[in-house]
Protein backbone atom coordinates (compact mmCIF):
# COMPACT_ATOMS: atom_id res chain seq x y z
CA UNK A 1 0.00 0.00 0.00
CA UNK A 2 3.01 2.31 0.42
CA UNK A 3 4.00 2.10 -3.26
CA UNK A 4 3.10 4.71 -5.86
CA UNK A 5 -0.28 3.99 -7.45
CA UNK A 6 -2.71 5.81 -9.70
CA UNK A 7 -6.06 6.75 -8.08
CA UNK A 8 -7.68 3.93 -10.04
CA UNK A 9 -5.16 1.35 -8.83
CA UNK A 10 -5.37 2.65 -5.28
CA UNK A 11 -9.17 2.38 -5.32
CA UNK A 12 -8.84 -1.26 -6.41
CA UNK A 13 -6.40 -1.99 -3.59
CA UNK A 14 -8.58 -0.17 -1.06
CA UNK A 15 -11.57 -2.34 -1.90
CA UNK A 16 -9.63 -5.62 -2.10
CA UNK A 17 -7.24 -5.13 0.83
CA UNK A 18 -9.20 -2.76 3.04
CA UNK A 19 -12.76 -3.99 2.50
CA UNK A 20 -12.46 -7.63 1.47
CA UNK A 21 -14.48 -7.18 -1.73
CA UNK A 22 -14.57 -9.77 -4.50
CA UNK A 23 -12.97 -8.75 -7.79
CA UNK A 24 -16.19 -8.96 -9.78
CA UNK A 25 -17.88 -6.66 -7.25
CA UNK A 26 -15.36 -3.92 -8.12
CA UNK A 27 -16.17 -4.27 -11.81
CA UNK A 28 -19.89 -3.76 -11.22
CA UNK A 29 -19.57 -0.38 -9.45
CA UNK A 30 -21.37 2.26 -11.48
CA UNK A 31 -20.98 6.01 -11.19
CA UNK A 32 -24.53 6.26 -9.85
CA UNK A 33 -23.62 3.93 -6.98
CA UNK A 34 -20.77 6.24 -5.98
CA UNK A 35 -22.90 9.37 -6.27
CA UNK A 36 -25.61 7.82 -4.10
CA UNK A 37 -23.32 6.76 -1.22
CA UNK A 38 -24.88 7.60 2.13
CA UNK A 39 -23.65 7.49 5.73
CA UNK A 40 -20.77 5.10 5.13
CA UNK A 41 -22.67 2.71 2.82
CA UNK A 42 -22.38 1.88 -0.88
CA UNK A 43 -24.52 -0.37 -3.04
CA UNK A 44 -22.70 -3.60 -3.90
CA UNK A 45 -23.50 -6.17 -6.59
CA UNK A 46 -22.58 -9.24 -4.56
CA UNK A 47 -22.08 -12.85 -5.49
CA UNK A 48 -25.52 -13.97 -4.35
CA UNK A 49 -27.42 -10.73 -3.84
CA UNK A 50 -27.37 -6.98 -4.33
CA UNK A 51 -26.84 -5.35 -0.95
CA UNK A 52 -25.39 -2.43 0.96
CA UNK A 53 -21.76 -2.66 2.04
CA UNK A 54 -19.87 -0.39 4.46
CA UNK A 55 -17.18 1.83 2.97
CA UNK A 56 -14.34 3.82 4.54
CA UNK A 57 -14.42 7.61 4.00
CA UNK A 58 -11.00 7.68 2.32
CA UNK A 59 -12.14 4.99 -0.12
CA UNK A 60 -15.35 6.89 -0.80
CA UNK A 61 -13.25 9.98 -1.60
CA UNK A 62 -11.10 7.94 -4.00
CA UNK A 63 -14.13 6.62 -5.86
CA UNK A 64 -15.65 10.10 -6.08
CA UNK A 65 -12.43 11.35 -7.69
CA UNK A 66 -12.89 8.81 -10.50
CA UNK A 67 -16.41 9.72 -11.62
CA UNK A 68 -16.25 13.40 -12.54
CA UNK A 69 -16.69 12.79 -16.28
CA UNK A 70 -18.71 9.56 -16.09
CA UNK A 71 -22.37 9.06 -16.84
CA UNK A 72 -24.45 7.38 -14.13
CA UNK A 73 -24.49 3.97 -15.82
CA UNK A 74 -20.75 3.88 -16.63
CA UNK A 75 -18.32 1.51 -14.94
CA UNK A 76 -16.08 3.26 -12.38
CA UNK A 77 -13.16 0.80 -12.47
CA UNK A 78 -12.86 1.09 -16.23
CA UNK A 79 -10.35 0.23 -18.91
CA UNK A 80 -7.24 2.36 -19.18
CA UNK A 81 -7.78 2.42 -22.94
CA UNK A 82 -11.02 4.32 -22.74
CA UNK A 83 -13.85 5.19 -20.38
CA UNK A 84 -16.48 3.58 -22.59
CA UNK A 85 -14.67 0.26 -22.96
CA UNK A 86 -15.80 -2.14 -20.26
CA UNK A 87 -13.01 -3.44 -18.04
CA UNK A 88 -13.42 -7.21 -17.71
CA UNK A 89 -12.41 -9.79 -15.12
CA UNK A 90 -9.36 -10.77 -17.17
CA UNK A 91 -8.08 -7.21 -17.21
CA UNK A 92 -8.62 -6.82 -13.48
CA UNK A 93 -6.75 -10.06 -12.76
CA UNK A 94 -3.80 -8.80 -14.82
CA UNK A 95 -3.84 -5.50 -12.93
CA UNK A 96 -3.96 -7.19 -9.52
CA UNK A 97 -1.18 -9.60 -10.49
CA UNK A 98 0.96 -6.65 -11.59
CA UNK A 99 0.29 -4.72 -8.36
CA UNK A 100 1.16 -7.76 -6.26
CA UNK A 101 4.35 -8.33 -8.24
CA UNK A 102 5.38 -4.71 -7.66
CA UNK A 103 5.17 -5.46 -3.93
CA UNK A 104 7.27 -8.60 -4.35
CA UNK A 105 4.31 -10.97 -3.99
CA UNK A 106 3.94 -13.79 -6.51
CA UNK A 107 1.62 -16.77 -6.70
CA UNK A 108 -1.31 -14.88 -5.16
CA UNK A 109 -4.64 -13.68 -6.55
CA UNK A 110 -7.19 -11.02 -5.68
CA UNK A 111 -9.14 -13.58 -3.70
CA UNK A 112 -6.13 -14.01 -1.41
CA UNK A 113 -6.63 -10.36 -0.47
CA UNK A 114 -10.18 -11.19 0.64
CA UNK A 115 -8.81 -14.08 2.70
CA UNK A 116 -6.19 -11.79 4.22
CA UNK A 117 -8.79 -9.13 5.04
CA UNK A 118 -10.93 -11.69 6.88
CA UNK A 119 -7.91 -13.09 8.73
CA UNK A 120 -6.55 -9.71 9.87
CA UNK A 121 -9.97 -8.47 10.97
CA UNK A 122 -10.59 -11.66 12.95
CA UNK A 123 -7.20 -11.36 14.65
CA UNK A 124 -7.79 -7.74 15.65
CA UNK A 125 -11.45 -8.10 16.63
CA UNK A 126 -11.06 -11.52 18.25
CA UNK A 127 -14.47 -12.33 16.83
CA UNK A 128 -15.02 -14.39 13.69
CA UNK A 129 -18.55 -13.06 13.32
CA UNK A 130 -17.24 -9.50 12.84
CA UNK A 131 -14.99 -10.69 10.04
CA UNK A 132 -17.77 -12.67 8.39
CA UNK A 133 -20.20 -9.75 8.64
CA UNK A 134 -17.76 -7.32 7.02
CA UNK A 135 -17.14 -9.60 4.04
CA UNK A 136 -20.92 -9.99 3.81
CA UNK A 137 -20.87 -13.74 4.26
CA UNK A 138 -23.23 -15.87 6.29
CA UNK A 139 -22.12 -16.11 9.90
CA UNK A 140 -22.12 -19.71 11.18
CA UNK A 141 -23.85 -20.32 14.48
CA UNK A 142 -25.36 -16.84 14.82
CA UNK A 143 -29.02 -15.94 14.36
CA UNK A 144 -28.53 -12.70 12.46
CA UNK A 145 -31.94 -11.28 13.35
CA UNK A 146 -30.88 -11.02 16.99
CA UNK A 147 -27.58 -9.23 16.32
CA UNK A 148 -27.36 -5.54 15.47
CA UNK A 149 -24.04 -4.16 14.27
CA UNK A 150 -22.84 -0.78 13.06
CA UNK A 151 -20.78 -2.15 10.17
CA UNK A 152 -19.31 1.19 9.00
CA UNK A 153 -17.86 1.73 12.50
CA UNK A 154 -16.59 -1.85 12.68
CA UNK A 155 -14.90 -1.41 9.30
CA UNK A 156 -13.21 1.81 10.47
CA UNK A 157 -12.00 0.07 13.63
CA UNK A 158 -10.79 -3.19 12.08
CA UNK A 159 -10.01 -2.69 8.36
CA UNK A 160 -6.43 -3.63 7.41
CA UNK A 161 -6.13 -0.13 5.95
CA UNK A 162 -6.58 1.25 9.46
CA UNK A 163 -4.25 -1.36 10.92
CA UNK A 164 -1.58 -0.24 8.44
CA UNK A 165 -2.15 3.49 8.88
CA UNK A 166 -2.50 3.40 12.65
CA UNK A 167 -4.83 6.37 12.68
CA UNK A 168 -8.26 7.43 11.54
CA UNK A 169 -8.52 9.72 8.57
CA UNK A 170 -11.17 12.47 8.51
CA UNK A 171 -14.47 11.41 7.02
CA UNK A 172 -15.71 12.62 3.67
CA UNK A 173 -18.82 13.83 5.46
CA UNK A 174 -20.03 13.40 8.98
CA UNK A 175 -22.42 10.49 9.42
CA UNK A 176 -25.32 11.89 11.37
CA UNK A 177 -27.28 9.89 13.90
CA UNK A 178 -30.70 8.68 12.75
CA UNK A 179 -33.41 11.09 13.88
CA UNK A 180 -37.18 10.97 14.38
CA UNK A 181 -37.82 11.52 10.68
CA UNK A 182 -35.75 8.45 9.84
CA UNK A 183 -37.84 6.38 12.25
CA UNK A 184 -41.03 7.58 10.59
CA UNK A 185 -39.81 6.79 7.09
CA UNK A 186 -38.13 3.50 8.01
CA UNK A 187 -39.63 0.06 7.74
CA UNK A 188 -38.14 -1.90 10.66
CA UNK A 189 -40.01 -5.04 9.74
CA UNK A 190 -38.53 -5.17 6.25
CA UNK A 191 -34.97 -6.05 7.27
CA UNK A 192 -33.31 -8.21 9.86
CA UNK A 193 -31.00 -6.17 12.10
CA UNK A 194 -28.36 -8.92 12.17
CA UNK A 195 -26.61 -7.37 9.23
CA UNK A 196 -24.37 -10.35 8.44
CA UNK A 197 -25.92 -9.86 5.04
CA UNK A 198 -28.76 -7.84 3.61
CA UNK A 199 -30.87 -9.25 0.82
CA UNK A 200 -32.30 -6.64 -1.51
CA UNK A 201 -35.19 -8.96 -2.26
CA UNK A 202 -36.04 -9.54 1.40
CA UNK A 203 -34.90 -13.15 1.24
CA UNK A 204 -31.75 -15.03 0.32
CA UNK A 205 -31.26 -13.30 -3.02
CA UNK A 206 -32.98 -12.94 -6.36
CA UNK A 207 -34.23 -9.99 -8.36
CA UNK A 208 -35.28 -6.73 -6.80
CA UNK A 209 -39.00 -6.52 -6.10
CA UNK A 210 -39.12 -2.76 -6.50
CA UNK A 211 -39.48 -1.26 -9.99
CA UNK A 212 -36.89 1.34 -9.00
CA UNK A 213 -33.62 0.16 -7.47
CA UNK A 214 -32.85 3.68 -6.21
CA UNK A 215 -36.16 3.78 -4.35
CA UNK A 216 -35.54 0.31 -2.94
CA UNK A 217 -32.11 1.29 -1.68
CA UNK A 218 -33.58 4.35 -0.02
CA UNK A 219 -36.14 2.15 1.74
CA UNK A 220 -33.38 -0.12 3.04
CA UNK A 221 -31.32 2.82 4.30
CA UNK A 222 -34.35 4.17 6.11
CA UNK A 223 -34.89 0.75 7.64
CA UNK A 224 -31.27 0.72 8.81
CA UNK A 225 -31.84 4.10 10.44
CA UNK A 226 -34.82 2.74 12.34
CA UNK A 227 -32.88 -0.34 13.41
CA UNK A 228 -29.89 1.66 14.66
CA UNK A 229 -32.12 4.06 16.61
CA UNK A 230 -33.84 1.20 18.43
CA UNK A 231 -32.78 0.69 22.09
CA UNK A 232 -32.71 -3.09 21.56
Amino acid sequence: MGLEHTPRELAVLHLLVGHGWRQHELLEIKARDVRSMERGWIWCYGKEREEFAPILPETAALLLSLIDDLEDDEQVIGSVRGRHERFGSGGLRVMVKRLLAQAGLTGFTGHNMRDTFATLVERKAGDLTVSMALIRDKVPGVASRYVTRDLPSLLENHSPLRQIGGEHSPGLAERREPGPEDEKRGAPGSVEPGNAFLSASGGDGGELNSPSRRDHRSDILQAYSAVYSSPY
